[in-house]
């Protein structure tokens, strides 16, 4: 059960630093 949580909680991340990343790439905060 725990491997799960943290298997979501990885990908998660993931998706959320791949968000991160292009958001710092296109630099426009009016993007949002």
């Amino acid at each position: 059960e725990l491997d799960k949580v943290a298997d979501d909680l990885r990908q998660f991340l993931e998706l959320l630093e791949r968000s991160l990343t292009r958001f710092v790439v296109d630099g426009e905060p009016g993007s949002l």
